[in-house]
This record gives structure tokens, sequence and C-alpha cells, in this order.
């Protein structure tokens, strides 16, 4: 069951890049692979967000065209990164949340510009602005996505957790 539960956000997610890139091209802006390793990074231990990230990278890599394990290592690194934080420093802050979205956004968009000059390929020639438009408008989604995905994980009730009734 937990392996379906993981696994629906990355169909939906499959599905929604498809659409955007048909009908809505301009909310191609927000990476929702990105969003879902650093959430994955924010709900997981260590491992299982590395899982999360690996994943959502290699399902981008095969819809995206890139060389398939760049955006894999990539958001390995970010759903790692960030449970690690969260590991040490409480990141339940909204904006805390839209600063890690934010760095990790900036971080992938490194990661995958280092990879693409190690492996001799091209790195489009305005890649720096297009990574600081996309790191804002992915963390400016972020807040209304993690909502959603925290309702998803809870079953549709509104608290994290029931009150102590004697």
């Amino acid at each position: 069951m937990s392996f379906l539960k993981n696994l629906a956000p990355l169909v939906g997610i499959t599905l929604a890049e498809h659409l955007f890139s048909l009908y809505l091209p301009v909310l191609l802006y927000v990476d929702l692979f990105t969003l879902y390793a650093v959430y994955g990074g924010l709900v997981a231990s260590q491992l299982a967000a590395s899982y999360y990230g690996f994943f959502a990278g290699l399902i981008q890599d095969s819809i995206s065209g890139l060389a398939i394990g760049v955006n894999g290592f990539s958001k390995t690194v970010l759903g790692f990164a960030v449970a690690t934080l969260d590991r040490y420093v409480m990141l339940d802050s909204t904006w805390l949340r839209l600063g890690v979205v934010l760095s990790a956004s900036l971080l992938n968009s490194a990661i995958v510009a280092g990879l693409l000059y190690i492996l001799g390929q091209a790195i489009p020639a305005r890649a720096a602005e297009a990574a600081l438009v996309q790191a804002l408008c992915t963390s400016a989604a972020a807040p209304a996505l993690f909502g959603l995905a925290d309702r998803f994980r809870r079953g549709g009730d509104k608290q994290l957790a029931r009150p102590y009734v004697d």
C-alpha cells in the first residue's frame, strides 16, 4: 500500500507535465519533480527521500529528453540534502519551506548544468536566467502543493493528530 501511495503522485506529476506541455506551457516553469523530491525530504528518512528523488528524476529524464540519470542524480542529492537538513533543523514553517524549495531548485539547476558540462553536452545560453525564473515559480507553487500533499498523506483529515480524550 505504501508503494502505491508513493507511486500515485509520480503518475499524477507525469500526467500534469504532459498536459502542461500541450495546453499550458507557461506552467512548465513549475518543476513538479523537484517539489516531489523536496517534499519527500521533508516527510521521509534520508534513504527514502533519496529514492523519492531518484525515481522522480528518472521519470523526468525519460520525458524530457536529457541523458538518463542526470535528473535522477540531481533529485537524489536534493532528497537526501533536504532530509538531512530536516533532521537537524525544524522545517515546519512555511517561510523556511519556501527558502528550502528556492535553494533546492537552484541547486538542482546547478547540478544538472554541471553534469551536462561534464558529459560534453550543450548548456542553454540563458540557463542562469531560466533557473532563477524556475526557482521562483516552483517556490510560489510549493505552499499550495505541499498542503495538497499533506492532505493526501493524511487521508483527507484536516488535523495532523487527534486530541487526547479521557
